[in-house]
């Protein structure tokens, strides 16, 4: 019974952690960005899951996070101030606030941003070096990427190991560099609409 009470304890406290990894602490009370659909009229690259927040923060730090992420499917973060000459920096986290899985600082044009990929949930920490200040934050999610896992379960004949093996590797790597190529254009195409979205509100 000890066993199972003690057992059961520990499952509750670790689907806490993964349920909700960045409100462990009180006095933090971090705004969760809501992602819509977003597919570009007749292409196919770009589309997947994105948020567009524009934010007046008071406060000297934010915090902000994103759940439901999968590991297939590559991330975007990117601020751009409306005040280049004062400078915001950006943490992205995973399970804590305390160490930063990426941090950087907006550029002399107010902007900043990074790529990568990540499970489940993941942070973001805002801190300008003056407040207020009006900035915004994008976030984007792509379309999973769509490949076959290979059958472990299945029996190659012995004279083909060797053939095989040469075009499994050749085919592994067409398959990484297509999918860096992709995601370059995916992130280009997201800066270009983004800019003229933001020309369209002014």
């Amino acid at each position: 019974l000890l066993f199972c009470s003690i057992v059961l304890m520990i499952y509750s406290f670790m689907s806490n952690v993964t349920a909700q990894p960045f409100t462990l602490k009180e006095n933090i009370k971090p705004i969760q960005l809501k992602f819509y659909p977003f597919q570009p009229k007749n292409l196919e690259t770009g589309k997947g899951m994105i948020n567009i927040t524009e934010v007046n923060q008071i406060k000297d730090t934010l915090y902000f996070f994103a759940k439901n992420i999968s590991i297939y499917s590559p991330v975007y973060v990117s601020i751009d101030s409306e005040i280049p000459d004062e400078k915001i920096n950006i943490g992205i986290y995973k399970m804590n606030w305390l160490n930063p899985n990426r941090k950087g600082k907006t550029n002399n044009e107010g902007h900043w941003e990074t790529q990568f990929k990540t499970e489940m949930d993941f942070g973001i920490m805002v801190v300008p070096e003056k407040t207020p200040i009006k900035y915004t934050l994008l976030a984007w999610s792509g379309k999973e990427a769509d490949f076959e896992l290979p059958n472990t379960f299945y029996k190659k004949d012995a004279k083909k190991d060797s053939k095989d093996s040469t075009e499994e590797l050749s085919k592994k790597f067409s398959s990484t560099t297509i999918l860096y190529m992709v995601i370059a254009l995916l992130i280009l195409l997201l800066i270009f609409v983004f800019i003229k979205l933001k020309k369209q509100k002014k």
